[in-house]
């Protein structure tokens, strides 16, 4: 899986955000460093399929899950595919925001 294709920085801050947590103890939770938790949101880092794992896993979130929300449309080259997840994508936060809450 190429993580370059997902919105890794946004969907942890929207996961952090739902979950209220500061940035250091969502961090804490995420079982990285503060200052490694920055440098992806600020996209200065990159992370392999191996640490999201982790990180989904230290925060309760199925990786299945956390990809649907960060699927980034505008990096999929091929344009039927691209149409495809841009109709489908309020019915993928639908059925991600009843299979599983972050709060």
């Amino acid at each position: 899986m190429d993580t370059k294709k997902l919105n890794i920085a946004e969907t942890l801050e929207s996961i952090r955000l739902e979950k209220r947590l500061n940035k250091g103890d969502f961090a804490d939770k995420c079982g990285i460093s503060k200052s490694f938790y920055s440098e992806i949101i600020n996209k200065k880092r990159n992370l392999n399929v191996t640490t999201l794992e982790q990180i989904c896993s230290n925060i309760d979130v199925p990786i299945e899950i956390f990809i649907l929300k960060a699927i980034n449309e505008d990096k999929i080259e091929d344009p039927e595919r691209r149409r495809l997840v841009r109709e489908i994508r309020p019915h993928m936060k639908k059925i991600t925001d009843l299979l599983y809450s972050f709060s």
